[in-house]
């Protein structure tokens, strides 16, 4: 693939030029004037870190295919007939003080090719060249600005393509001041960074979104604290579900830290709030949590979490259908995304046993997924009830498993909890791993296996084959999984990475007469290879 040979040459010619250009500037120096020698050779040569990164990974599933909903009716795919193929190609590399100046420069890009035909991957299922970092910054210790495509870590790890200056501060601060235009977030591919904007019937107008970004933000350590607190404002943000209107500013808020409240415990804490947005104010993503040693063989954990769904609905907005008003109020894929919000907590207590051999962990967690309502064509609305569910886990870890393994399993119950409707599954999920490490710890080798059994709570009402939405919460599913994996380091640039799991899945439904109805078993299998190359 020529964009994949482009990449790799460049990323090598990038490195190979540093190094020469460091090596070429020290050589001035031999015939250079005392002064000017004395100064090149107290300064460092060229910090290089490179990093190439070759993934392939395939998916596929098979079944036979299910009788018609109707008599005589056609048959029905039950395994996906999509592939998963790809092969990813990475270059991460750092150059620091290039050449003994004070010179940085980062490029982490990635490309993806994908094989044609029934191949899924990724968003949009089409080769992806992902440029995530592209920046040469200058200065010293107390301050530097950086130019080109960035991450700012401060704030939400924002990427930008534009300008930054960081200022080392009196005391334990960090100040960064940020300015530029904002790809589009959960882009995969350059050529979404910044999509074109479509009109109101839904086709594109040639013109693309190129919203601005300014922010500021701040970072602080000390030896019991460390965090980054940050805002940012971007104009325009494109208008959801109202495409062509006029669009709104979008202001954030972040914070993120770790403090060391006693020898013994630790508190940390991650959040994101849109101040002002096109849909108002909201929480984006939170947590928190707490863990404490109680006791020398005794460990305490708790956390909460608040997850939205806002990341996805902002990457497939421009990939929505407008409603089809002729539909006769049939809820249709594709045709709307609803932002939804779900909270967690979880505490859980681990002890250690027998010379901290043994290891057991008990958790216990609460979920909950508030109310959904889904806007029919014909102006009505589907309503999806509050989901609540509970979850006990129980793990156990043999750190010094007989033949040199070490041992691990674990089984969680599920619960639902609340109205029986269609939102609620009850079930339980165990698995067992298996590893061994060889060749002086560079090695390990696990074989793990899963299996699962979930069943929907609603058996009240009728599935009619007419209405899809009536046979949703219906079902039980059980499914099991076999996996193996390896991975292999060198002593000094080589990485490896094996991965192949074999499952098995079966869903078991009822129809409008109470009937079981039983599809085919769908068989999968996943493979992964990962082989890294790192110089530093």
């Amino acid at each position: 693939m020529s964009i994949t040979r482009a990449l790799l040459a460049s990323g090598l010619l990038l490195a190979v030029s540093s190094t020469a250009h460091a090596q070429f500037v020290s050589g001035q120096g031999d015939q250079a004037d005392e002064g000017v020698s004395a100064s090149v050779e107290e300064s460092p040569a060229t910090d290089l870190d490179l990093r190439l990164t070759l993934s392939s990974f395939a998916y596929g599933e098979f079944a036979g295919e299910a009788e018609g909903l109707i008599d005589g009716g056609d048959t029905l795919l039950v395994a996906s007939p999509y592939r998963r193929v790809l092969g990813d190609l990475r270059l991460e590399l750092a150059a620091e003080h290039i050449a003994g100046t004070g010179f940085d420069s980062r490029v982490d890009a990635r490309v993806r090719h994908v094989n044609r035909g029934d191949v899924q991957s990724g968003f949009r299922g089409d080769d992806e060249f992902d440029l995530r970092e592209l920046a040469v910054s200058y200065g010293g210790k107390k301050q530097r600005i950086g130019f080109g495509r960035q991450r700012i870590l401060a704030v939400d790890a924002s990427k930008i393509d534009g300008i930054s200056y960081t200022r080392e501060s009196k005391g334990p601060w960090s100040l960064v001041f940020f300015g530029g235009t904002y790809p589009t977030r959960g882009s995969r591919s350059i050529d979404q960074d910044y999509p074109k904007q479509e009109l109101v019937d839904g086709q594109p107008s040639g013109k693309r979104v190129v919203p601005a970004i300014i922010g500021a933000g701040a970072s602080y350590a000390r030896a019991k604290v460390h965090g980054d607190i940050g805002t940012g404002a971007i104009v325009p943000v494109y208008t959801y579900g109202s495409k062509g209107s006029k669009d709104r500013p979008q202001v954030f808020v972040h914070s993120k830290g770790y403090w060391r409240l006693s020898s013994a415990t630790t508190f940390y804490h991650y959040a994101t709030a849109d101040l002002a947005s096109q849909e108002g104010s909201a929480l984006r993503n939170a947590s928190a949590a707490l863990t404490s040693q109680a006791a020398e063989h005794i460990l305490l954990h708790a956390s909460v979490h608040h997850q939205s769904t806002e990341l996805l609905q902002e990457s497939v907005v421009n990939q929505l259908e407008d409603p089809d008003t002729e539909s006769m109020g049939l809820v249709q894929n594709g045709l709307s995304f609803v932002r939804v919000a779900s909270q967690s907590a979880r505490a859980a207590v681990s002890l250690d046993a027998l010379s901290r051999r043994l290891q057991f962990t008990l958790q216990a967690g609460l979920r909950q997924r508030p109310d959904v309502s889904l806007e029919l064509a014909d102006g009505s609305s589907f309503e999806i009830t509050t989901s609540r569910s509970s979850e006990f886990t129980l793990m156990m870890l043999d750190r010094r498993f007989p033949l040199g393994l070490r041992l691990g399993g674990q089984v969680s119950l599920l619960q639902g909890l609340g109205k029986n409707d269609l939102a609620t599954t009850s079930g339980v999920v165990g698995g067992v791993e298996i590893s061994r490490a060889f060749w002086e710890e560079r090695g390990e080798f696990s074989v793990d296996a899963a299996a699962q059994s979930l069943k929907d709570s609603d058996r009240l009402g009728v599935c009619d084959p007419s209405n899809a939405l009536s046979c949703y919460g219906r079902s039980k599913v059980t499914a099991a999984q076999l996996g193996v994996q390896a991975s292999l380091q060198s002593a000094k640039n080589w990485l490896l990475l094996l991965d192949g799991h074999w499952g098995i899945e079966r869903v078991e439904s009822h129809d409008a007469m109470e009937q079981p109805i039983k599809l085919p078993t769908v068989q999968s299998i996943a493979a992964f290879v990962r082989l890294q190359y790192r110089f530093h």
